[in-house]
């Protein structure tokens, strides 16, 4: 088995793995566990979530938001509840 086939299985079994997952535990925004930038990454890669203050909806930071980092106490609202606040 040469490489290219163990980096087609992975893949095949990580999109397997995403239609797997609950919809309540997906992006709201992007509606993906895994950040579609990250299909390919072939490193383990930590992604950052929030939960929005208004719906509950868990989102990407960084992939599906501009907010990066968010500190304890912090207000956060995914982006359809930020742009009805402006």
């Amino acid at each position: 088995m040469n490489p290219s086939n163990v980096l087609d299985e992975i893949h095949h079994e990580a999109d397997t793995s995403e239609d797997d997952v609950d919809d309540s535990e997906k992006c709201s925004v992007c509606k993906l566990f895994t950040p579609a930038e990250l299909k390919y990454c072939i490193c383990l890669t930590l992604v950052k979530w929030a939960q929005c203050d208004v719906f509950d909806s868990w989102v990407h930071l960084k992939f599906c938001t501009p907010v990066q980092v968010l500190r304890r106490g912090d207000q956060f609202l995914c982006p359809k509840c930020a742009s009805k606040e402006k």
